[in-house]
């Protein structure tokens, strides 16, 4: 699975990011993140990463769509652990 990245000016996701993933975050600022979506093993990381000092609502569902400042926060600080 994975969790996709649209930035300001795209139409679609653009960027995908894995947990673990080799590559590098691909060269863009986290105030540019419109939305992302994250599903399978991306979606554990981001509820394990924040969940526990309750800092976003993590909706329940198998594929979950952020917004805005909670989508900037979240790829502000993914790591590729």
């Amino acid at each position: 699975m994975s969790l996709a990245i649209k930035i300001q000016g795209d139409t679609s996701y653009r960027y995908i990011w894995y947990v673990g993933g080799d590559t590098e975050m691909p060269k863009f600022t986290a105030e540019s993140v419109t939305s992302i979506q994250a599903d399978g093993d991306e979606l554990e990381h981001i509820k394990t990463m924040f969940t526990a000092h309750n800092a976003i609502p993590i909706p329940r569902g198998r594929s979950v769509k952020f917004y805005g400042e909670t989508a900037q926060m979240i790829v502000g600080n993914l790591d590729n652990n």
